[in-house]
């Protein structure tokens, strides 16, 4: 008989974004717990790598990423079958919207007796999948779950208008742990070392994979329209570089604007900044504003359901999507008010403290499993 209950994650990519972080936090604690598990994942490296350090157990399927095409799409369903069929797992838990797809439908017919999908944000909130076959495969991957956790309330509400199975749902906000920041000086001096930059000028970071939801070129935009230019830095790395480089460049803004690309442990250097932006034009439910508040850095964020579950007039400044103006003249607010920008840090802090905690997360979860 088995002593341990056997859980398989899987993801769709192996960089480090919201769903690899939501994927390694479970891992790691139930880990902890005496649970069997595993976690399956395509492309990239930078998450097997945490998780081999935690000594948790990662099975590559490297054809497996963001982008789609039949016959891939194909080999990776059968391939899951096989690993489903050899590991006979009690849960399997989907996370990203391939993921969920394929993952589904491979477990059911590998007779997994759970099967979990979260969903990091509807795809059909994506404006290039906007369209009527995302919806039905969305509901589809559903369908074919036993449970499918919503991690914001703008998707839940969403969820809710989906025929059939409203049962099907549960609500869990994502969950923070603490981190360990170091100091301003210490953070400063290590971007400065890196990016040959100044600190005379107000610094602004984001935490952002490099794709077309994050909106970065808003903020370019934005800081393009700034009569006082900060510096803005960007931790993460993704498919927009070229196109956001370029960018970049044709607006004059090489002096104002790094990309500085992966950096292990980004937020523990949170404290370095000034200021915290998101300007996203879709999102789940954010875990780096979570860690800009921890560090208590004033947030401005778009306006837009995942992040509306975090900040409020009272814990950040919201800014229309897609819109450069709203997003210059609302920073240059922030920088012109320092009584303020601390309040709303200290605010969002003791929001994140009473209402975002992973121990949460973690015990609702595994109520489910």
């Amino acid at each position: 008989m088995k002593s341990k209950k056997k859980i398989i994650y899987i993801v769709t990519k192996a960089n480090w974004g919201g769903a690899q972080k939501y994927v390694f936090d479970l891992a790691t604690a139930l880990y902890q717990e005496k649970y069997d598990v595993s976690v399956i994942h395509g492309q990239g490296n930078i998450l097997n790598k945490r998780l081999e350090k935690e000594e948790i157990r990662t099975i590559p399927v490297s054809i497996m990423g963001r982008d789609y095409n039949i016959f891939s799409e194909i080999f990776i369903f059968f391939k899951l079958i096989i690993i489903f069929l050899k590991e006979r797992p009690d849960i399997v838990h989907l996370n990203s919207s391939k993921a969920g797809g394929l993952g589904a439908l491979s477990a059911r017919l590998a007779f997994v007796p759970k099967i979990i999908f979260t969903v990091h944000g509807w795809a059909f909130n994506e404006p290039q999948y906007n369209n009527l076959l995302t919806r039905f495969l969305s509901w589809l991957t559903v369908f074919l779950t036993t449970k499918t956790i919503v991690i914001s309330k703008g998707d839940f509400e969403q969820a809710k208008r989906f025929p059939f199975f409203k049962d099907k749902f549960i609500f869990i906000h994502n969950g923070i742990k603490n981190i360990f920041f170091k100091d301003r000086n210490s953070s400063r001096k290590f971007i400065s070392d890196i990016t040959k930059t100044p600190i005379q000028k107000p610094w602004v970071v984001t935490i952002s994979e490099l794709h077309k939801n994050k909106g970065l070129e808003y903020l370019i935009k934005a800081v393009h329209k700034m009569s006082k230019k900060p510096i803005v830095f960007v931790l993460g790395e993704g498919e927009e570089r070229d196109h956001l480089e370029k960018l970049v460049e044709s607006l004059g803004l090489k002096e104002n604007f790094y990309l500085m690309g992966f950096v292990e442990n980004a937020s523990s250097y949170l404290k370095a900044f000034d200021v915290f932006t998101m300007t996203s034009i879709k999102e789940g439910h954010p875990y780096a504003i979570l860690e800009a508040g921890l560090a208590e850095l004033p947030v401005l964020a778009s306006n837009i359901q995942g992040i509306t579950d975090i900040l409020d007039d009272k814990t950040g400044v919201l800014v229309e999507k897609e819109n450069p103006d709203d997003i210059a003249e609302k920073l240059e607010g922030l920088f012109a008010d320092k009584r303020k920008t601390a309040q709303l840090g200290r605010n969002l802090r003791e929001k994140i403290n009473k209402e975002f905690s992973f121990s949460k997360t973690l015990e609702k979860t595994t109520s489910i499993y």
